[in-house]
């Protein structure tokens, strides 16, 4: 299921615009080293810039926002409202929980998508 990044023109591009075999190294290992280390830190602050996610502390702050509202509805009617009771909760936070993992799914498959450029893709 791997890609194969098939190199062999832009190599003799290269080799045959460089005035010398050094120069032409250079450029490869250059051009290597970016594709490597710099197109996967780019695609990945990208694609937070694309698809922001939010902070552990959004998610906390909804899930304690939601039990309050729970525990409130629960105390103004004991034993009659449904919606203050811990299955309600329950149900709710889920829904807080697979929202915030759509949104890490999301990111992380624009984060493939842009990092797919970089031989360092295949490894992860």
């Amino acid at each position: 299921m791997g890609r194969s990044n098939s190199l062999g023109p832009q190599v003799v591009l290269v080799s045959s615009v460089a005035r010398s075999s050094a120069g032409s190294l250079t450029t490869l290992l250059t051009i290597w080293a970016i594709l490597v280390f710099v197109v996967p830190h780019a695609a990945n602050l990208t694609a937070q810039a694309i698809t922001p996610l939010p902070s552990a502390e959004t998610a906390e702050s909804l899930r304690l926002q939601g039990f309050v509202k729970n525990r409130f509805l629960a105390i103004q009617s004991p034993g009659s409202d449904p919606e203050g009771s811990i299955d309600a909760f329950n149900g709710n936070y889920d829904r807080v929980v697979e929202a915030q993992r759509a949104k890490l799914n999301r990111l992380t498959r624009t984060t493939l998508l842009l990092s797919h450029f970089s031989p360092a893709a295949t490894l992860t």
